[in-house]
């Protein structure tokens, strides 16, 4: 977290022993995006492609986990109004046993949405299946083909000062600090969150980066997150 965790590449098919480094499994509600507030079991993935020097996650820790036993404790967190297991990291998609993970949720009846920065991908995704959504939060100036034409919604995090004043969206590196990058730009129609960064400095730096995105909000009509479960106290 905060730049300091290791950058790992995707894993490759042949190294797949068909399980996924986890940090944790919880169940909050959703905070961010089109499922805000809607109760949820996180699936958080270890280790990340991308080292942004923002990230307030730690996810450098945990074991792997089999796919039965993953769903093993989804299960033991899920009552019957909880269907939707969002898998987040670190970074999703450079395990390759996600996939896997993503179909056998669907097929037991879960609403399965996926967290990615979008730099990687993985093969033969169920994009056409209703219960099956991606959140990009690009991080890079461009981003997977397959995410940017699939992906159910973009999200920024934004920094007052750090945008783009013909568009509202950043123009700041997530790797290097000040270092001028226009990160990826949402598909034309898709739904635009902005997020203010948490700097965990001072109140004032969150409520300058909460002006800007609102700023950016009324302006361009993108809509304002506010990541609800940390509001409430929730992981």
């Amino acid at each position: 977290m905060f730049g300091q965790n290791k950058i790992v590449k995707q894993e490759k098919s042949e190294d797949c022993d068909g399980t996924i480094p986890i940090v944790e499994i919880f169940k909050t509600l959703q905070g961010e995006g089109h499922f805000s507030g809607v109760p949820s079991i996180f699936v958080r993935v270890r280790d990340c492609i991308l080292r942004c020097h923002f990230c307030d996650t730690e996810f450098s820790k945990g074991h792997r986990f089999t796919i039965d036993e993953i769903l093993k404790e989804i299960n033991k967190l899920r009552n019957d109004n909880i269907n939707l297991v969002v898998i987040t990291g670190g970074e999703p998609f450079i395990h390759q046993s996600t996939k896997r993970l993503i179909f056998k949720l669907l097929s037991e009846g879960f609403i399965v949405q996926v967290e990615t920065c979008g730099v990687v991908t993985l093969d033969d995704l169920p994009h056409n299946n209703p219960n099956f959504s991606i959140v990009v939060s690009p991080k890079t100036g461009k981003i997977n083909q397959y995410i940017y034409d699939h992906a159910t919604s973009f999200k920024y995090i934004i920094t007052d000062g750090e945008v783009d004043e013909k568009d509202g969206l950043p123009n700041k590196s997530t790797q290097i600090k000040e270092q001028t990058l226009k990160l990826c730009r949402p598909r034309p129609g898709a739904k635009v969150y902005l997020t203010p960064c948490d700097p965990h400095t001072t109140a004032e730096d969150y409520i300058d980066n909460t002006n800007q995105a609102i700023e950016s909000c009324l302006k361009y009509g993108y809509t304002l997150n506010l990541q609800m479960h940390k509001i409430v106290g929730l992981p």
